[in-house]
C-alpha cells in the first residue's frame, strides 16, 4: 500500500503536465486527420444516452477500479488542475477569436468553431471526468460536513455535462420581418430554412435616438485630436467650442428633410435627419459657416470642410431604445397575442425566445422591418439547476466556516 501510495505521489507531481501535452498532441492529431466533429448528431435523444452513459459509467469505473492509482490520479487536485488548464485554455480561444456557426471554418484547426474539434472535445470530457470522480471519492465514507461540498460539484458537474451535450439541441435564427408581414419561418447561421410553431407580424417599429453629436473628424471619419471636448451632443441653437474652434449653432431641425440647398424641419414626415445649421469660427478668426446632415438613403450628408483633413460634422444619432409592436400567432391555441419585443426584454413563446436583433439602420426609425433572433435552448433550464446547486453548496460552505469560527471563539 505504501508502495501504491508513492506511485500515486510521483505520477500526480511530475507526469500531470506530460498527460496535458499526450492529450493535446492526440485530440491535434484527431483534428487534422477527421477535421470537425458535427455536433448535430448528437441531437436528443443521443445527447441523453450519453449523458446516462456518462453518469453510469463514471460511477461504476470509480467503483470497480477506485484502487487502481490512475483513478486515484483522476480524483486528485493535481489532475483537476490539468483539466481546468486544459478546457481554460479552449475558452480562452473561443473569448478571443470570433465565433462562427457556418461551415466551412475558416480558420486552421477550427479555432473559430472550437466547440467543434477534437481539442475541444477531449478537454471537455477529462474535465468531466475528473469532476466526477472527485465528487464520488469525497462522497465515501458519507459524512455531513461534506454535503456543501458535494452539492457545489455535483452542480458543477450538472452545468458542464449537460451545458455541453445540450450545446447539439440548441437553436439560434434569423427572421426579418416587414411591416404588416406575417413571417413563420427563420435561417439559421447556414440560411437553411426552418419552419416554426409561431409566426409574427410587425404591427409597428418604434425608435428613440439619443441627440446627435457634433464633431470634429478626419477624412477616415475619426475624431481628430484636439485639445478639450471632441463630441458634443445639441439638442438647440447654442454655441460651443471643440478644440480651438467656437461653434455657434443657429438653426437645429431634430426631423428635418432637403429642399434644395437648406433643409426644412418636418416632424412625422419620412426618412427624416437631424439638421444643423452652423458657423464656425476658427483661432484664426477664418469664419465657414453651412448645413450639417449625417444623411441616410434618402438624404446626402453634409459636411463644412475646415481643411484637407480636418472635417466638421454631425454624427448618426445612436439608438437609446429600439423595438417592436408584433402579433404572435401560435399552434398549439390557434391564438394572436400582441406583443412588445425591445433590447433586453425578449419575449418567449413555444419553447422560443424572441429577442430584437436589428432593424434598416439607414432609415431608423422609419425602418420598413424589424430583425429578430430567436433561440430554442431546451436543455438550460437543467443547466439553470446546476448553477443553482453550485451557488446553494457556496453559500453553505461560507455559513458552516463561519458557525465553526464562532463556536471555536465562544470554546476558546
Amino acid at each position: 500500500m505504501l508502495q501504491l501510495s508513492k506511485i500515486v505521489t510521483v505520477f500526480s507531481a511530475h507526469k500531470s503536465i506530460a498527460i496535458f501535452l499526450i492529450m493535446g498532441i492526440i485530440s491535434l492529431l484527431f483534428q487534422l486527420i477527421f477535421g470537425n466533429i458535427p455536433i448535430g448528431i448528437f441531437k436528443f435523444p443521443i445527447n441523453l444516452y450519453l449523458l446516462m452513459e456518462f453518469a453510469v459509467g463514471i460511477i461504476a469505473l470509480y467503483f470497480i477500479f477506485k484502487r487502481q492509482f490512475w483513478v486515484k490520479w483522476l480524483a486528485s487536485a493535481s489532475a483537476a488542475i490539468v483539466a481546468i488548464l486544459f478546457f481554460s485554455v479552449w475558452i480562452i480561444i473561443m473569448a478571443t477569436i470570433t465565433q462562427i456557426d457556418t461551415l466551412p471554418n475558416s480558420l486552421p484547426l477550427g479555432l473559430n468553431q472550437v466547440v467543434h474539434t477534437w481539442m475541444f472535445t477531449t478537454a471537455s470530457i477529462f474535465l468531466i471526468l475528473t469532476l466526477g470522480f472527485t465528487t464520488l471519492r469525497h462522497s465515501f465514507p458519507f459524512r455531513l460536513q461534506k454535503i456543501p461540498f458535494l452539492i457545489n460539484h455535483l452542480g458543477l458537474w450538472i452545468a458542464i455535462t449537460i451545458g455541453l451535450l445540450g450545446a447539439a439541441d440548441r437553436e439560434e435564427l434569423i427572421m426579418q420581418v416587414y411591416e404588416g408581414q406575417v413571417i413563420w419561418y427563420g435561417h439559421d447561421a447556414n440560411k437553411k430554412v426552418v419552419e416554426l410553431p409561431l409566426a409574427i407580424k410587425l404591427e409597428d417599429f418604434v425608435m428613440r435616438t439619443h441627440p446627435p453629436k457634433i464633431a470634429i473628424v478626419n477624412e477616415q471619419g475619426k475624431p481628430h485630436k484636439i485639445s478639450g471636448n471632441q463630441l458634443s451632443e445639441i439638442t438647440k441653437p447654442t454655441e460651443l467650442n471643440i478644440g480651438n474652434y467656437n461653434i455657434n449653432i443657429q438653426k437645429y431641425y431634430p426631423e428635418a428633410i432637403t429642399k434644395a440647398d437648406s433643409m426644412m424641419n418636418r416632424p412625422g414626415a419620412l426618412a427624416t435627419i437631424p439638421a444643423a445649421f452652423v458657423e464656425l469660427t476658427s483661432y484664426e478668426n477664418k469664419t465657414i459657416s453651412g448645413w450639417l446632415t449625417p444623411g441616410n438613403q434618402a438624404q446626402q450628408t453634409r459636411v463644412i470642410n475646415i481643411s484637407n483633413d480636418t472635417i466638421l460634422c454631425l454624427l448618426t444619432p445612436e439608438p437609446a431604445y429600439f423595438g417592436s409592436k408584433v402579433t404572435i400567432y401560435t399552434q398549439s391555441d390557434n391564438g394572436a397575442e400582441s406583443k412588445i419585443i425591445s433590447v433586453n426584454n425578449p419575449v418567449n413563446c413555444e419553447g422560443w425566445t424572441i429577442y430584437q436583433y436589428s432593424y434598416d439602420a439607414q432609415l431608423g426609425n422609419d425602418s420598413p422591418y424589424s430583425v429578430f433572433m430567436l433561440v430554442r435552448d431546451p436543455w438550460l433550464p437543467m443547466v439553470y439547476i446546476g448553477i443553482i446547486l453550485m451557488m446553494i453548496g457556496s453559500l453553505w460552505t461560507v455559513f458552516a466556516k463561519v458557525k465553526t469560527k464562532k463556536i471555536e471563539e465562544v470554546r476558546s
